[in-house]
């Protein structure tokens, strides 16, 4: 008897066929999907800015229509943006404006502090209050 239950987890958003063209590319469904987008990205801005975004920032820009994929990419190019900061740019391109996330805020604040702390340990909590205090000054 076959079963008729459908299918857990969340259902896909990319066909496999669409897929195929970029087996070769990556071995995981999920890198397939970044050059696929990264292909869109290339049709968007052209070939002849291919060598100046990496792969993840070209993923990034796929997912936006063509014509504001190529404002976000000469903003990129011509602010020498990379990594991160070009796919949070993109990113923000997509999404607009969101409000600001206290708690990821906190966690990435206590990232910095502890793996300053673990490469200078001789570090006091009040050393480290001092700097957080004169980064709050610094970044007004």
């Amino acid at each position: 008897m076959e079963s008729t239950s459908k299918k857990r987890g969340r259902p896909r958003k990319w066909a496999d066929d669409e897929l195929n063209a970029a087996k070769e590319q990556s071995a995981t469904r999920r890198g397939r999907q970044n050059y696929v987008l990264a292909a869109r990205a290339i049709q968007a801005i052209g070939k002849d800015k291919i060598g100046l975004l990496p792969l993840t920032v070209m993923a990034e820009l796929g997912r936006l229509h063509p014509a504001v994929a190529r404002t976000a990419a000469a903003h990129i190019i011509t602010s020498r943006l990379r990594g991160r900061a070009a796919v949070d740019f993109a990113r923000n391109m997509r999404l607009g404006n969101r409000e600001p996330d206290l708690l990821k805020l906190a966690r990435a604040i206590k990232r910095v502090i502890l793996t300053y702390r673990n490469r200078f340990p001789k570090l006091t909590d009040g050393e480290i209050a001092s700097a957080v205090e004169s980064g709050i000054r610094w970044a007004k």
